[in-house]
Protein backbone atom coordinates (compact mmCIF):
# COMPACT_ATOMS: atom_id res chain seq x y z
CA UNK A 1 0.00 0.00 0.00
CA UNK A 2 1.54 3.42 -1.20
CA UNK A 3 -0.35 5.55 1.16
CA UNK A 4 0.76 5.30 4.74
CA UNK A 5 -1.98 7.08 5.67
CA UNK A 6 -4.85 5.38 3.82
CA UNK A 7 -6.60 3.99 6.44
CA UNK A 8 -7.82 6.50 7.47
CA UNK A 9 -9.76 7.11 4.27
CA UNK A 10 -11.78 3.66 4.44
CA UNK A 11 -15.65 3.13 5.51
CA UNK A 12 -16.13 0.85 7.93
CA UNK A 13 -19.80 -0.07 8.01
CA UNK A 14 -22.43 -3.04 8.67
CA UNK A 15 -22.69 -5.51 5.38
CA UNK A 16 -26.77 -5.43 5.96
CA UNK A 17 -28.15 -5.62 2.03
CA UNK A 18 -28.07 -8.91 0.44
CA UNK A 19 -25.88 -7.98 -2.65
CA UNK A 20 -23.86 -6.73 0.34
CA UNK A 21 -23.55 -10.60 1.44
CA UNK A 22 -22.81 -11.48 -1.61
CA UNK A 23 -20.21 -9.65 -2.45
CA UNK A 24 -18.67 -10.41 1.19
CA UNK A 25 -19.16 -13.78 0.29
CA UNK A 26 -17.38 -13.81 -2.73
CA UNK A 27 -14.35 -11.44 -0.59
CA UNK A 28 -13.91 -14.49 1.37
CA UNK A 29 -13.78 -17.23 -1.33
CA UNK A 30 -11.12 -15.45 -2.81
CA UNK A 31 -9.25 -15.66 0.42
CA UNK A 32 -9.97 -19.07 0.88
CA UNK A 33 -12.89 -18.64 3.34
CA UNK A 34 -16.63 -19.35 3.50
CA UNK A 35 -19.26 -16.95 4.58
CA UNK A 36 -21.42 -18.55 7.48
CA UNK A 37 -24.95 -18.86 8.01
CA UNK A 38 -26.89 -16.97 11.15
CA UNK A 39 -24.66 -13.93 11.80
CA UNK A 40 -25.32 -11.64 14.65
CA UNK A 41 -23.23 -8.23 12.35
CA UNK A 42 -21.06 -8.71 9.47
CA UNK A 43 -18.74 -5.42 8.61
CA UNK A 44 -17.24 -4.42 5.34
CA UNK A 45 -13.81 -2.16 5.04
CA UNK A 46 -14.02 -0.58 1.97
CA UNK A 47 -11.92 1.61 -0.20
CA UNK A 48 -12.98 3.82 -2.97
CA UNK A 49 -16.01 1.22 -3.25
CA UNK A 50 -14.22 -1.77 -2.90
CA UNK A 51 -14.01 -4.36 0.01
CA UNK A 52 -10.62 -4.84 0.96
CA UNK A 53 -11.79 -6.79 4.14
CA UNK A 54 -14.55 -8.00 6.52
CA UNK A 55 -15.76 -9.31 9.76
CA UNK A 56 -18.26 -11.00 11.41
CA UNK A 57 -19.97 -12.02 14.42
CA UNK A 58 -22.30 -14.64 16.19
CA UNK A 59 -22.99 -14.58 19.85
CA UNK A 60 -19.45 -14.62 21.41
CA UNK A 61 -17.59 -15.73 18.33
CA UNK A 62 -15.70 -13.36 16.08
CA UNK A 63 -15.52 -15.41 12.94
CA UNK A 64 -15.49 -14.95 8.66
CA UNK A 65 -12.72 -11.97 8.96
CA UNK A 66 -9.71 -11.09 6.18
CA UNK A 67 -7.93 -8.79 4.70
CA UNK A 68 -7.05 -8.33 1.52
CA UNK A 69 -3.38 -9.10 0.57
CA UNK A 70 -2.37 -5.96 -0.20
CA UNK A 71 -3.62 -4.42 3.20
CA UNK A 72 -2.46 -6.94 5.50
CA UNK A 73 0.38 -5.41 7.96
CA UNK A 74 -1.32 -2.03 7.49
CA UNK A 75 -4.23 -2.59 10.41
CA UNK A 76 -6.91 -3.06 8.81
CA UNK A 77 -7.56 -6.04 10.72
CA UNK A 78 -7.14 -4.53 14.01
CA UNK A 79 -9.91 -1.99 12.75
CA UNK A 80 -12.06 -4.38 11.43
CA UNK A 81 -11.44 -6.25 15.01
CA UNK A 82 -12.25 -3.23 17.01
CA UNK A 83 -15.40 -2.61 14.97
CA UNK A 84 -17.23 -6.27 15.88
CA UNK A 85 -15.70 -5.68 19.14
CA UNK A 86 -17.51 -2.02 19.82
CA UNK A 87 -20.64 -3.18 18.86
CA UNK A 88 -20.64 -6.49 20.65
CA UNK A 89 -20.56 -4.09 23.70
CA UNK A 90 -23.13 -1.69 23.07
CA UNK A 91 -25.01 -5.01 22.86
CA UNK A 92 -23.86 -5.47 26.26
CA UNK A 93 -21.75 -8.30 25.22
CA UNK A 94 -18.13 -7.91 26.37
CA UNK A 95 -16.15 -10.79 25.88
CA UNK A 96 -14.98 -12.27 22.88
CA UNK A 97 -13.47 -15.63 21.51
CA UNK A 98 -12.43 -15.69 17.90
CA UNK A 99 -12.24 -18.84 15.18
CA UNK A 100 -10.10 -18.40 12.62
CA UNK A 101 -7.33 -20.82 10.67
CA UNK A 102 -4.49 -22.13 13.04
CA UNK A 103 -2.18 -19.72 9.93
CA UNK A 104 -3.55 -16.37 11.44
CA UNK A 105 -4.13 -17.42 15.36
CA UNK A 106 -0.80 -15.29 15.94
CA UNK A 107 -2.61 -12.24 14.20
CA UNK A 108 -5.44 -12.35 16.76
CA UNK A 109 -3.03 -13.05 19.19
CA UNK A 110 -0.63 -10.02 18.67
CA UNK A 111 -4.23 -8.41 19.34
CA UNK A 112 -4.68 -9.55 22.73
CA UNK A 113 -6.71 -12.36 22.31
CA UNK A 114 -4.77 -15.86 23.41
CA UNK A 115 -4.79 -19.17 22.05
CA UNK A 116 -7.39 -21.83 23.45
CA UNK A 117 -6.71 -24.49 21.51
CA UNK A 118 -5.67 -25.40 17.07
CA UNK A 119 -7.06 -28.25 15.62
CA UNK A 120 -4.77 -30.15 13.30
CA UNK A 121 -4.45 -27.65 10.28
CA UNK A 122 -8.24 -26.18 9.94
CA UNK A 123 -8.98 -24.44 12.99
CA UNK A 124 -7.86 -22.14 15.70
CA UNK A 125 -9.75 -20.57 18.76
CA UNK A 126 -8.89 -17.77 20.94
Amino acid sequence: MSDPFALHTLELREAALPNEQALMREFLARQGLELEDQLDVSLLLMRDGQIIGCGSAAGDVLKCIAVAPDYRGEGALARIVSGLLERRSANGLHHAFVFTTPAAAQLFADLGFRIIGVSSNDAALL
